[in-house]
Formats: C-alpha cells, structure tokens, sequence
C-alpha cells in the first residue's frame, strides 16, 4: 500500500515536471540557461587614481657666450680740403694806367702799364690799385709795387713799414696811401698823409681816397677822417645798413642790405647819381664814374663817359667790377675779362 502511494507520488512529481518543462520550452532562455555558469562582471566605474605628477627636473640651458669679433676699423681715407672760393671783393682792380685780376690758384694777370711787375706774385686773395698797386696774401702779408711816374700828377713812392704788416683782411690804395684792416678790427696805414684813426673799432673794410680815409663797421656804418670835406665826401655820419664802399678822388658811395646805393661828394659829372639803382650787389667808384652789379649779372654805371667808360650797357654774366680813372673792367663768371673806356697803355687790352 505504501509502496503504491510512493508511486503514485512519484508520477504526479514527473508529470509536474513535465508540464513544467514544456512551459519552459516556449521561453528564450540566456544563453547560460544550460546550466553554464556565467562570471559576472561588475559594471561599477573602476576607481581613477590620479597619477602623481612628479615634476620635471629643469636643467638649465647652458648658455654659451658668442664669441666677439672685434669689427676691423678701416681708417677713412682723409681727402684733401679744397681751398675756398676767392672772394669778389677786391677780385678786379682797374688802376691809372693798368689793369689787374685775380686768378683762382692766387696768381695776378694784368694788362697795360708794368704789366710783367705781378708775375712772382702769389697766394694773393685781394688785389687793388690806384697809381701804384698792393695786394693782400693768404697769411695776411701785403705786397706792394711802387708805379712809374706815366702822368703829370706826383706819384709818391714812400710806404715805409707795410712789409712789416701781419694779419690784415682788407687793404686799399690811394693815390699816396695804403691802408689795411686788421683781423683785430683795427686800421693800420702809411703814405703821404697821417690819419688819426686810433680810435677805430670792429672795422670790416677800409677805403683811402684822394685825402680821406673810410672805414666800414660791423654794425654797418661808416667812419672817416680827412682833409678835404668842401665836396661833401666826408658826410657818412647818417649812412647805416652799409655791406660795402668804394671811393675815388672825391666822392664814396655805399651798398645798403636792401641792394639799394648811397653817395657823397663831388658830384661834377652826376657820378653821385644812384638814387635809383636797385638790386645792386656790388659797388666801385671811378675818378669820377661809379659802377653798379645787379644780382642778374648786368650792370650800371654813372657819370663821366669821356671815354665810354660808362658804356657796360650789354655786359652779363657778370660777377666783380672795377671802375678806375678812365676805365672800367669786369670779370664773368667763367673768369674771362671784358673792359671799356681809355686805352692809352693797353689797360683795356684784357682779351685772352
């Protein structure tokens, strides 16, 4: 009996496992479902352990100096200065009876009377002449020739001391006189008359005429002393602005910065007549004419024309003048010489 129920028992258990295994049969089982045993695997996030950032040991580059060349100095090469031009002033100097010009390399040329007296001469910067003849040198020396008498009026040949003179700047010849401006500003002179000029200061240029004395200022006046004053010569006291004068026998004129000219003194053959000359840049009085350069290169002239010593109307290019008794010379810019007027011993002969 009891083995009977322990039957029964056991066929309920296989038919419910049966059943059971038909219900499982209709399902998708994972693919472990056969009894393989799967290793699970945690999907939790794996803890980050930072890394220790060791620092990195900085080694300090080595700096190695460059190495320094000395650059080669090539010593400049040293030229030559070349001299100055010479200066206009004093370039041209037109004498009684002869004619002078000054050459670049400071050699002198002449034409008319004693014109082989200046050969040796040199180094010269300024040459002027009346009767006789001076000229100024570079190392502030004056030379002088003493002129033959070629006329009735006395040629005085006594210039005692003037190759003693040092360090002149400017000088002037009269008809018995020479005088020099010193690089002090003061005057020095010697001939015939006696001039007080010991109380002339900062004096620039200095004129001699027939009896008189000029000096030029700094400040652009003008001083004199003399003999002869009936003519008017001597009336320079108002001038001002003055750059340059010029006189002769018996009158001066001067140059004002504004080109305009002034004049006193005999006035005979309207020889003072510049009232209206304008754009002038240098002046020359004649015995008894006076000469005018125009900034252009013309030039003007007034007074005696005896000789035509005035007829410079169509000269140009024009860059000194000189006006002397009965003559007037001119030099261009090129260095060429033309001349007018008398030309009794060949001072006008200026050709070549």
């Amino acid at each position: 009996m009891k083995r009977c129920t322990a039957f029964a028992l056991i066929l309920s258990l296989l038919a419910l496992c049966a059943g059971c295994r038909a219900e499982i049969s209709g399902l998708a089982l994972p693919a472990n479902a056969a009894g393989l045993s799967e290793t699970t695997v945690s999907t939790e996030p794996e803890e980050t352990v930072p890394k220790e950032t060791v620092p990195e040991e900085t080694v300090p580059e080595e700096t190695i100096p460059e190495e320094t060349i000395p650059e080669e100095t090539v010593p400049e090469e040293t030229l030559p200065e070349e001299p100055e031009p010479l200066s206009m002033h004093k370039r041209l100097a037109a004498g009684h009876f002869h004619s002078l010009w000054l050459r670049e390399d400071g050699t002198v040329i002449s034409a008319g009377a004693e014109q082989d007296a200046f050969a040796s001469w040199h180094d010269v910067v300024q040459i002027d002449a009346f009767q006789n003849t001076a000229a100024l040198k570079s190392d502030g020396t004056v030379v002088f020739y003493r002129s033959q008498n070629r006329s009735n009026d006395r040629v005085y040949t006594t210039f005692p001391g003037i190759e003693q003179w040092q360090d002149i700047v400017d000088i002037s010849v009269g008809k018995a006189d020479v005088a020099g401006v010193t690089s002090a500003g003061t005057v020095v002179h010697t001939g015939e008359k006696t001039y007080n000029t010991s109380s002339w200061r900062d004096i620039v240029q200095v004129e001699v005429a027939a009896q008189n004395i000029y000096g030029l200022t700094s400040s652009g006046t003008v001083r004199t002393v003399g003999t002869i004053t009936a003519s008017g010569q001597s009336n320079v006291a108002g001038w001002h602005d003055i750059t340059e004068i010029s006189s002769s026998h018996m009158h001066i004129v001067g140059l004002k910065s504004d080109g305009t000219v002034v004049a006193a003194g005999l006035n005979t053959s309207n020889q003072c007549a510049v009232d209206f000359w304008d754009d002038i840049v240098a002046v020359s009085a004649g015995s008894y004419h006076t000469v005018g350069l125009r900034a252009d290169g013309t030039v003007v002239a007034t007074g005696d024309n005896r000789f035509g010593q005035c007829n410079v109307g169509g000269w140009t290019d024009i860059v000194a003048i000189s006006a002397g008794v009965y003559h007037t010379i001119g030099m261009r810019s090129d260095g060429s010489i033309v001349a007018v007027g008398s030309d009794s011993y060949g001072q006008c002969s200026v050709a070549g």
